[in-house]
């Protein structure tokens, strides 16, 4: 059995159950152990007015409304490579910080590629893998609308 572990606040690597003990590799006050598995938000396909033409309106930013989330991987449509997101925390700028801090704002993705047209109506997916919480609010997009040709 491969357990999941997070020790005060850091990842630690996945340990088997030996024996009904795991071992992990550093010292430890608050330990918390389960199941490994990925969480994964999808959302339905992304809804611009029928009205004007699709080919004149650009996805710009992509707004994620986070609450204390410790790790998130995003990508535009089911089947597309995932990014991560980098948040600005202690674990980013000092390598030897105990604890990532939980991220809570509004995360703006800049410069997100998002096809559209009536053929492909992209979703916004969301994922986790990481024994951190990923709790998502809302998600909102910025456009830009270009006068028609």
């Amino acid at each position: 059995l491969r357990l999941s572990i997070l020790g005060d606040g850091v990842i630690e690597p996945n340990e088997v159950v030996t024996s009904g003990e795991i071992t992990i590799d550093r010292d430890a006050g608050r330990v918390t152990v389960g199941l490994p598995f990925t969480s994964v938000v999808e959302t339905l396909p992304l809804y611009l007015d029928e009205q004007d033409k699709a080919h004149n309106k650009k996805v710009t930013t992509l707004g994620l409304d986070l609450y204390e989330t410790g790790y998130c991987k995003y990508g535009v449509g089911t089947d597309s490579t995932l990014m991560n997101i980098n948040f600005e925390n202690d674990m980013n700028t000092d390598p030897n910080a105990t604890a990532q801090d939980l991220y809570t704002s509004v995360y703006k993705l800049m410069g997100v590629r998002c096809p559209w047209g009536s053929l492909q109506k992209n979703t916004i997916r969301l994922e986790s893998d990481a024994p951190l919480p990923l709790t998502l609010r809302s998600i909102s997009l910025d456009l830009r609308i270009y006068p028609p040709q």
